[in-house]
């Protein structure tokens, strides 16, 4: 960083007005508005002016100055952020942002890419979970629930047909793993049909997040099995010669 641009940082963070800063600066009366601008628009100068306490918000940027602006971010990346959160979608949310439809797919790529976008996006949907109360134990367990459910946790059967428990006896997480249940009722009687969620698409799931499918993983675990059998050879080897050489000792004693 320049000592001007230092110089900058400091005056702005006394004085808060852009303008003013740059001309204590050192920059001339023509240039001072525009470079102010363009200083304030950097991201290592707005993360020194947060480090000094300074709230990015700017008038400058075509935005109310009471309104906050993320800090790092220009106010069309932070609206970036906005509809990406709200969308999922790079090219749509840098079109709704107010990027051109034709580089939009692009622009995308490259907001996702910088580091102050990607922190900005992973900060925000931190602060969702937490509000939500998610979190990766949360999640691996609702996928365990649909995963290990067992048709026998939620009803019983017989001669007479089936069953389904109370509601207030089964558990949170078996009648989480419900999909659907429907009774339809003819001349024979009543039907009862129960419908689970995805049973191979949790165990799948649960399987990527322990790297089960990834390359090697079979070899290692057949070679984890192998050691152990050979740890467990080798332990019965020893207990035979503990008992052997019990036996013999006590044989001498008699």
């Amino acid at each position: 960083m320049t000592p001007r641009k230092q110089r900058f940082i400091e005056e702005y963070a006394r004085l808060r007005n852009g303008k003013a800063a740059a001309l204590a600066a050192g920059y001339g009366e023509r240039c001072a508005a525009p470079m102010a601008s363009k200083m304030l628009r950097r991201g290592d100068v707005q993360e020194a002016l947060i480090a000094r306490g300074v709230e990015l918000a700017f008038s400058t940027y075509g935005v109310k100055p009471a309104t906050r602006i993320a800090p790092f971010l220009t106010v069309r990346q932070e609206r970036f952020v906005e509809h990406y959160l709200i969308l999922g979608k790079g090219a749509e949310a840098a079109r709704r942002a107010g990027y051109s439809a034709r580089s939009a797919g692009n622009r995308a790529d490259r907001l996702l890419n910088t580091p102050r976008v990607a922190a900005a996006i992973a900060e925000a949907r931190a602060e969702r979970a937490a509000r939500m109360r998610i979190d990766g134990d949360h999640v691996l367990a609702e996928y365990a629930s649909l995963a290990f459910i067992e048709l026998g946790m939620i009803a019983d059967w017989g001669p007479e047909g089936v069953t389904l428990k109370r509601a207030d006896e089964l558990a949170r997480e078996d009648r989480a793993a419900i999909a659907e249940i429907t009774e339809h009722r003819g001349k024979s009687g009543a039907r009862l049909r129960i419908k689970l969620f995805d049973k191979p698409r949790a165990l799948a799931a649960l399987a990527k997040h322990l790297g089960l499918f990834e390359k090697g993983a079979r070899d290692a675990a057949a070679r984890q099995e192998k050691q152990g059998e050979e740890a467990r050879q080798i332990l019965r080897e020893r207990l035979r010669r503990l008992i052997a050489s019990a036996r013999g000792d006590k044989a001498k004693k008699e």
